[in-house]
């Protein structure tokens, strides 16, 4: 017999896609931790425990929100908008 599947909203599972409240929490998380300062997608992985695939994709979601801005290419690191300066 089948069970109801159940998850917990305050994590991105391991194993198939979030859903919108999973991926709103993941992105309010991404947003506190870049109040501290630049991060690559790498280091916000590791801080939190995800795969370097979901965080892009979260990440490219806050950008085209206009949230965060992306600063250079080779090893990109990822601000809050308002906080970095006009070049």
């Amino acid at each position: 017999m089948g069970g109801i599947r159940k998850e917990r909203e305050d994590y991105i599972p391991v194993s198939g896609p979030a859903n919108r409240n999973q991926r709103i929490l993941a992105k309010q998380a991404i947003l506190g931790l870049l109040q501290k300062g630049g991060q690559t997608s790498r280091e916000i992985a590791e801080h939190f425990g995800l795969s370097e695939e979901s965080v892009n994709i979260l990440v490219k979601e806050l950008i085209k929100a206009g949230y965060v801005k992306k600063y250079g290419i080779k090893s990109p690191l990822f601000g809050l908008k308002d906080s970095w300066k006009s070049s």
